[in-house]
């Protein structure tokens, strides 16, 4: 439903002078998620929403807010749009494509972790590195040796270092090269944190 330049400027002077988001959504007749929205542009200082039928410009807005979601994850994709000044669904769909067409879908089926991601926020900040441990874990039980130990980490190494750097060496896309390498330092910390000093 296309809502009017005049409802816009009334909630927008509302929201000025804070009237509380469903009082508002309630008196305008509109839904309480638009009225949130437009409050996240109001308090970026974006008032082209008043005057757009829709807002769909804010390319370099969701770009950021893709980096900053990966950097920071766990959290919720709503509060990354609050502090971007986007639309939540806008940055949830942008989210969501991205991941669908992630170069980690390359990588093995250990090390893959979407299925850890939880879209609302609502996720351990421990679940990505305890999934790596565990895979790491697996591994290096095998060995009954000192010398078996040795090589399983060595395997470990060698596989993984060349698998990220290969594919680091294929990605053009600076998001999506930033997550790759935060999934590289983890898979790295896993392996010192179970390894002798000297490793």
């Amino acid at each position: 439903m296309k809502i009017s330049v005049s409802i816009k400027e009334q909630a927008c002077e509302r929201l000025l002078h804070f009237h509380p988001k469903k009082a508002i959504a309630r008196e305008l007749g509109i839904s309480a998620s638009v009225v949130r929205d437009w409050s996240f542009f109001v308090n970026k200082g974006d008032f082209a929403w008043i005057s757009e039928r829709s807002v769909l410009t804010r390319k370099a807005q969701q770009h950021q807010a893709i980096l900053y979601w990966i950097e920071h994850y766990p959290i919720g994709y709503s509060d990354v749009a609050r502090l971007f000044g986007i639309r939540p669904s806008d940055l949830y769909t942008k989210i969501k494509r991205y991941i669908a067409h992630s170069p980690s879908e390359h990588l093995p089926d250990k090390i893959r972790l979407w299925d850890c991601l939880r879209w609302h926020g609502t996720g351990d900040a421990m679940v990505d590195k305890a999934r790596i441990r565990k895979m790491v874990s697996e591994r290096l039980s095998r060995a009954k040796t000192k010398e078996q130990l040795d090589k399983e980490v060595n395997d470990i190494l060698i596989t993984y270092e060349c698998l990220f750097q290969e594919i680091l060496s294929d990605c053009k896309d600076e998001v999506k090269k930033k997550e790759l390498q935060l999934y590289h330092e983890q898979l790295k910390q896993a392996l010192a944190s179970r390894l002798p000093a000297k490793y």
